[in-house]
C-alpha cells in the first residue's frame, strides 16, 4: 500500500514530522523528500532505491541516498515518500492545448478530413474567452497527468500563457502564424508585427523559467515560402526558437511537393528553417536524405504517435532519427486529434509500436522512451540545463507516483515500470514553479484554478 500521508503534500510549508516522529521547523525554505525511488534521468540514468531530494527555493540542492541528504540538511522540513517513485516532470513536446474545446469533434478521419472539420470550427468558435476555457481544462489535465511543461502552438497565446502560469504549467507558447489570416482576425503581416512587439517586451528567459521566446509558423502548406522565411528572420532576430508541423502525412507531402516543387523538409531546408533552434512536429514521412538533413542541421523532432496512428498518418522513423543523433521529444498533439494529453500513454505507445513494426524487441527501450519524455523534451526546448532531469542546480520540476498500486508491484526496473505499467492515474503530486500551496495537492490546485478562472471571467 502507499505509505505516503495523504494529508501532507510534498511541499507543505508547516512543520512536518521527521522519520523519527519528532517535529522540525522549516529551515531556509529547504524541504527534503525522503525514502523514495528516485529516477534521475541524468546522463548515467541513475535510479536511487532509497533516495532523497533536497529542494531549496525552486531548485534541487541535493540528490542522493536518504541517509546522506538528511544528514546534510538536519534542520530542513522532511516529507517521507514511503517508497513512492519520483521522476522528472514530463514535457509535452508538441500540443495545441486549447483544442480541448474540440475533443471528439473529428474522430475516425485522416489528417485532411480532420483539418476540414476543425478549421471551420475554429473560425466560428474561437475567442479569447474560449481559449481561456480550453487552456484551463488542458492545464488541469496536464498537471493531473504529470506534465509540467509543454510546447504549445495556438492562437490567443497571451491568454494561454496567463492561464498556464497561474496554474503552474511551464509553457513554451508565443505567436502562431497562418499565411491566410488567423482565427484572431489578423492578417499575416499583422501577425508578424504583433510578434515583433511581443518579443521586444518579453525576456528571453527568467530565473524561474528557462523557456524563452518561440515562434510557431503552422506548416509549409498553410504558410507560403516567403512568409516562412520572414517569420524565421524575425524570430531569429529576436532570439526566438521555431516550431512547425512537417511531413505529418503522405497527403501533406504530396500536396506540398505539387505546390512548391519540393517535399516539406527540402523546402524548410532551402528557407533556412532547419537548425538547432527548430522543432519539427511529427516528421512521419521521411526518406534517408531528409533524416540526414535533419540530423546534420541539429533540428529536433517531436514524436506524436497517438495522433499519427489515430489519423492514419503512419509511424515516424524515430529509431533511425535517434541513430542519426537527432534529439527526440514526445508530444500528444492537440486533444482534438489524440483526444487526450496523456504522456504516459504516449510513452508506452512509443516503446511498443517501434518494436512491433521493426520486429526488434530491443528497439526503443524504456530508458530511451523516458528520456525522450523528459530530458529529450527539455533539450528540444533549449532548457536542458534547467529541466528534464533530477540533478543538483536544476529546477525542482518533478512528479510523484504511487508505487504501491497493484499494477506497479513488483517493480524490478522502475524505469520499465513507469513506461510499461504506470498511467497518469498513478500521479499523486506534480510540482512546477514550486506552485502548490501549503497543504495543497495537485487536485486541490486544479480545482482552485478552475474556480478562480470561473469567478474572474464570469
Amino acid at each position: 500500500m502507499n505509505q505516503r500521508d495523504a494529508a501532507q503534500p510534498i511541499n507543505g510549508k508547516a512543520p512536518v514530522p521527521t522519520d523519527s516522529g519528532a517535529t522540525v521547523p522549516t529551515h531556509a525554505g529547504a524541504l527534503v523528500l525522503t525514502g523514495g525511488t528516485i529516477i534521475t534521468c541524468d546522463a548515467d540514468d541513475r535510479v536511487l532505491d532509497d533516495g532523497a531530494l533536497a529542494i531549496v527555493g525552486d531548485r534541487l540542492a541535493a540528490v542522493g541516498p536518504t541517509a546522506d541528504v538528511t544528514a546534510a540538511y538536519p534542520g530542513a522540513a522532511r516529507h517521507p515518500l514511503g517508497g513512492a517513485i519520483v521522476m522528472p516532470g514530463l514535457i509535452n513536446a508538441h500540443t495545441h492545448l486549447a483544442m480541448t474545446l474540440f475533443r471528439g469533434l473529428a474522430d475516425d478521419v485522416d489528417l485532411e478530413g480532420f483539418l476540414d472539420r476543425i478549421m471551420p470550427a475554429e473560425a466560428n468558435v474561437l475567442s479569447g474567452e474560449a481559449v481561456r476555457d480550453g487552456v484551463t481544462l488542458a492545464v488541469a489535465e496536464s498537471l493531473l497527468g504529470g506534465v509540467t511543461a509543454a510546447l504549445d502552438m495556438y492562437f490567443w497565446d497571451g491568454v494561454a500563457s496567463e492561464v498556464a502560469r497561474s496554474g503552474g504549467l511551464r509553457l513554451a507558447g508565443g505567436p502562431a502564424f497562418l499565411g491566410g489570416g488567423s482565427p484572431e482576425g489578423t492578417s499575416f503581416d499583422a501577425q508578424v508585427e504583433r510578434a515583433r512587439r511581443l518579443w521586444a517586451d518579453q525576456a528571453e528567459e527568467t530565473p524561474d523559467d528557462p523557456i524563452g521566446r518561440w515562434a510557431h509558423p503552422h506548416s509549409t502548406y498553410t504558410v507560403d515560402p516567403d512568409q516562412l522565411a520572414l517569420v524565421a528572420e524575425a524570430a531569429r532576430a529576436a532570439g526566438a526558437r521555431l516550431h512547425t508541423h512537417a511531413s505529418e502525412s503522405a497527403g501533406e507531402v504530396a500536396m506540398v511537393s505539387a505546390a512548391r516543387g519540393m517535399r516539406p523538409i527540402a523546402l524548410l531546408d532551402s528557407l533556412g528553417l532547419l537548425g538547432p533552434d527548430v522543432v519539427l512536429a511529427h516528421a512521419v514521412h521521411l526518406d534517408e536524405a531528409e533524416i540526414a538533413a535533419i540530423a546534420a542541421s541539429g533540428t529536433s523532432v517531436a514524436h506524436c504517435p497517438a495522433s499519427n496512428l489515430k489519423l492514419g498518418s503512419g509511424i515516424a522513423p524515430i529509431p533511425a532519427l535517434l541513430a542519426a543523433g537527432v534529439v527526440i521529444g514526445l508530444g500528444t498533439d492537440g486533444p482534438a486529434s489524440s483526444n487526450d494529453l496523456d504522456l504516459f500513454a504516449v510513452m508506452r505507445l512509443t516503446a511498443l509500436i517501434h518494436k512491433g513494426v521493426s520486429g526488434d524487441a530491443t528497439t526503443m527501450t524504456a530508458h530511451q522512451v523516458l528520456r525522450a519524455a523528459t530530458i529529450g523534451g527539455a533539450t528540444l526546448l533549449g532548457a536542458g540545463d534547467s529541466l528534464g532531469s533530477l540533478e543538483v542546480g536544476k529546477q525542482a520540476d518533478l512528479v510523484v507516483l504511487d508505487a504501491g498500486a497493484p499494477h506497479l508491484t513488483p517493480s524490478y526496473d522502475p524505469i520499465g515500470t513507469v513506461v510499461y505499467a504506470a498511467g497518469r492515474g498513478d500521479v499523486t503530486d506534480a510540482v512546477s514553479y514550486t506552485h502548490l500551496r501549503a497543504h495543497e495537492t495537485v487536485l486541490d490546485l486544479v480545482c482552485r484554478l478552475l474556480l478562480e478562472n470561473k469567478k474572474e471571467h464570469a
